[in-house]
């Protein structure tokens, strides 16, 4: 278990587990939170029951149907795979007494990336505002692989078109 070890300039944590050692590593800066959110990604009712009694975030996973084959994970291509998911998780933080909202990010690719020059930003917020009506209040989007100079102005893009528009 690693347990923190409180210094005027900053956090230092340590501790050992089955798998791994940590000895005085440094968190600078100091987190802001008293209490650091913890996220879970994954798809499984174990992973959503984990999530229910113990994390302040989910992130499920899109899995096409010929990947779900390999993980043994559940297939998530839309949003109908994902609200019984979403049911399943609220229920059993309501049956544990559960009270605090439950922050869930999932990714959209409708629309495209916004690197490529065909990314249609309009639909990408029609596709946000549907994954919102679901409770997904946090998103991901990837960066462009290229040069740092593409990655930044695909993320430039975004915010223009999609983050702008909000």
């Amino acid at each position: 278990m690693i347990r923190p070890i409180e210094l005027d300039l900053g956090l230092i944590v340590a501790g050992h587990g089955r798998h791994y050692t940590v000895e005085r590593v440094k968190l600078a800066p100091r987190p802001v939170q008293t209490r650091l959110p913890i996220w879970i990604g994954g798809n499984s009712k174990l992973t959503r029951r984990r999530v229910a009694e113990k994390a302040q975030g989910w992130m499920p996973m899109p899995n096409p149907a010929d990947v779900a084959r390999t993980t043994r994970s559940p297939v998530v291509e839309t949003l109908d795979d994902l609200k019984p998911m979403l049911t399943y998780m609220r229920d059993h933080a309501e049956s544990v007494g559960r009270r605090d909202p439950i922050d869930i990010m999932f990714m959209c690719s409708d629309g495209g990336a916004p690197e490529q020059p065909d990314f249609n930003a309009q639909q990408h917020l029609e596709a946000l505002h549907a994954q919102s009506e679901l409770g997904i209040n946090w998103s991901a989007v990837n960066g462009a692989e290229g040069s740092s100079e593409e990655a930044f102005d695909a993320l430039h893009r975004y915010a223009d078109e999609v983050i702008s528009k909000q």
